[in-house]
């Protein structure tokens, strides 16, 4: 839920180096709306906020889903990928604020990095000068 989110980003940022790294914007993996909605929030949104707090630095949705896709837990590391391609697109407002910047992309979870890799491909295109990425947990 919405707490555990923020304990997570606190968590995440006391305990690991983030709070170290040189990002301009705080990107989270965004939900397609519709499963948005049925949540009624976005975990690696509430993680990112969190992290805007304590880094003075803003959480820019630059990203969003461009179709919706299945659940990645109970497909395959190959399913996952064919799931999540072109998954994601660079919101138009946006387009003009990646060039050059440093930008650190928030997931709560990843297993094969599938959608990290989808997420950081959209914004390859604009230039960024850094894409760094990081999760709440690791599923191995």
């Amino acid at each position: 839920d919405i707490l555990a989110g923020q304990l997570l980003g606190k968590l995440i940022w006391q305990q690991t180096h983030v709070m170290y790294a040189d990002f301009d914007y705080i990107v989270p993996i965004p939900l397609h709306w519709t499963r948005k909605i049925v949540r009624g929030y976005n975990q690696a949104d509430e993680i990112a906020q969190e992290f805007a707090v304590l880094a003075n630095r803003p959480v820019l949705a630059l990203l969003k889903r461009t179709h919706k896709t299945m659940y990645q837990a109970a497909l395959t590391a190959q399913e996952r990928k064919k799931n999540v391609k072109h998954a994601f697109d660079v919101v138009d407002l946006h387009k003009n604020d990646i060039e050059g910047k440093h930008i650190l992309l928030v997931d709560d979870l990843m297993t094969t990095g599938s959608t990290l890799r989808e997420a950081a491909m959209a914004l390859l295109a604009y230039k960024p000068k850094q894409i760094s990425a990081i999760v709440a947990a690791r599923v191995v």
